[in-house]
């Protein structure tokens, strides 16, 4: 799995995981392989998902900018 992927690329890669399982075409060992690296694709999504979510700039009761810093969730 290629990790300097971006979320909008492993969502198409995951489209097509999906489309290949659906169709039955794909052997067992084939299917296991390409389930496997959907769910890699998953959890990296959602990784990348969650450390942008701690960047996001977040507003204070008074109106006031405030930066969240994604530190705990970096690489």
């Amino acid at each position: 799995m290629n990790t300097d992927m971006t979320v909008e690329e492993a969502l198409k890669r995951l489209e097509q995981i999906n489309a290949a399982l659906e169709s039955g075409k794909p052997s067992l060992d084939e299917a296991i392989q390409l389930y496997k690296e959907g769910v890699e694709l998953s959890a990296m999504c959602k990784k990348k998902l969650d450390n942008a979510k701690m960047q996001i700039t977040v507003l204070g009761e008074d109106g006031a900018e405030q930066n969240v810093s994604g530190a705990a969730y970096e690489d």
